[in-house]
């Protein structure tokens, strides 16, 4: 499932570090870069990074499951409760995280991904 797609999220943290400031909050000139890579992602991708940045946001001192239960249960409570909407607007949504690479980095970590 997840360790399937361990070297993309691996090259997704190192594009997220590579447009990021030192206090983490990407380069807003680095928007455009950020676009086009995620463009090239396939939707499923795309959600598993919104699952990893929201555990990685939300989770990071609490978490009581397994990381794959945790996984699982966030990304049921995504699809039932949150919806998924179009890839451009997903993406654009990711971008709306002015953290991505700390979020993203600690999401990994939850999810014994590091």
């Amino acid at each position: 499932m997840l360790i399937d797609h361990y070297v993309e999220f691996k090259n997704i943290s190192r594009i997220f570090h590579e447009c990021s400031k030192e206090d983490g909050e990407y380069k807003e000139e680095s928007k455009g870069e950020l676009i086009e890579f995620l463009s090239r992602l396939d939707m499923k991708l795309i959600k598993d990074i919104k699952i990893i940045l929201h555990i990685g946001k939300n989770e990071v001192d609490n978490c009581i499951h397994t990381p794959l239960e945790l996984y699982k249960r966030t990304m049921t409570t995504f699809e039932v409760f949150k919806g998924w909407k179009d890839k451009e607007s997903e993406i654009l949504s990711i971008l709306e995280n002015k953290l991505l690479s700390t979020h993203f980095d600690n999401g990994l970590a939850v999810l014994d991904m590091r």
